[in-house]
């Protein structure tokens, strides 16, 4: 249930740090070969993640409000100005660009599409291989969080009108909407059977997949809370106040809650039977999975505002200042 071990206390080593950009305010995403990230600029870049070095930039001019994606080879960004750029992972040769009317708040690539929502209020679907818009849906309020099952098949969206929405990934129709008590201001989960949402209230909901009805809720989880982790029949939910909660999928009762050193700065992450994040002091936490025992907690030398990328037996941190930090076990 939990394949392990998780790292030993104390003995990760930083394998190299390399400066990739300038400023950096979202999160970054790799292929286990390579890392991408968008600096506030809008400068993409492609660094190998062995050893940090720059296999090649590509300048946008305009910064993102979300991480890029990847998906068959293909590195998608969404810009403020409400463009989306389909780049080669490989080389960075611009495939194309399409503007969608509005900065690029959410965006999910799938195998021969990628579907964006804008500050607008508009779902964009795009193909893969020429941009063109594939079916849009029209809504009265920002959409700031998408998330697809594992086989492409569904889309699953978030807006401020407090809507949830899940839709066919083809065609773009509408299969169930649901409304919750208050909004959403991060992605939701999908997982096999269960699309997991977390409101800004701090109240965790779990909504069947096929029908949209709600399973249950878990409240009081922390105001403003990061998308929760899914794995093992588990859900963990890192909130602002300081906690890690590891509650029951399929009943949402609490398995254990541990308290945290410092406030974390972005999701939880599971790797390897531990979870692992970063706090704002800015520290690396990883803690048991199956207990909410510790593992280790390590100081970082800059602000990290995304979750941590597994890499084999290591992590790859990128952090605020734009700088990429591979820490490997001993």
């Amino acid at each position: 249930m939990f394949p392990g071990p998780g790292p030993r206390s104390g003995l990760l080593r930083a394998s190299y740090s390399q400066r990739l950009a300038h400023r950096v305010s979202v999160g970054a995403v790799s292929d286990g070969r390579r890392l991408y990230l968008v600096s506030d600029r809008g400068l993409v870049v492609a660094s190998r993640v062995t050893d940090g070095r720059i296999l090649w930039t590509r300048s946008t001019r305009a910064g993102a409000l979300t991480p890029p994606g990847l998906a068959a080879g293909r590195l998608y960004m969404g810009d403020r100005t409400g463009r989306v750029w389909c780049l080669d992972a490989a080389t960075g040769a611009v495939g194309w660009r399409r503007n969608v009317a509005g900065a690029v708040r959410a965006l999910l690539p799938q195998a021969d599409r990628v579907v964006v929502g804008t500050h607008g209020g508009r779902l964009v679907a795009l193909a893969a291989t020429s941009g063109g818009v594939l079916w849009q849906l029209r809504g009265r309020r920002p959409f700031v969080g998408l998330a697809g099952s594992a086989d492409g098949s569904v889309v699953v969206a978030t807006s401020f009108d407090r809507k949830v929405r899940l839709l066919d990934a083809g065609s773009g129709k509408e299969r169930w909407a649901v409304t919750l008590p208050n909004s959403s201001r991060v992605a939701p989960v999908v997982a096999a059977r269960a699309v997991y949402v977390m409101g800004a209230s701090g109240r965790l909901t779990r909504l069947d997949r096929h029908r949209g009805e709600r399973v249950w809720t878990s409240e009081n989880l922390g105001f403003d809370s990061y998308p929760p982790a899914v794995a093992g029949g588990r859900v963990y939910v890192a909130a602002r106040k300081r906690l890690l909660y590891s509650l029951e999928a399929a009943t949402g009762g609490i398995h254990w809650v541990k308290p945290l050193s410092g406030v974390p700065g972005a999701p939880p992450v599971v790797a390897r039977g531990a979870i692992f994040l970063v706090t704002r002091e800015p520290r690396l936490i990883a803690i048991r999975a199956d207990t909410g025992g510790h593992y280790l907690s390590r100081a970082l030398p800059g602000r990290v505002l995304a979750e941590p990328i597994p890499v084999g037996r290591g992590m790859l941190l990128v952090d605020s200042r734009g700088i990429a930090t591979l820490y490997r076990e001993k």
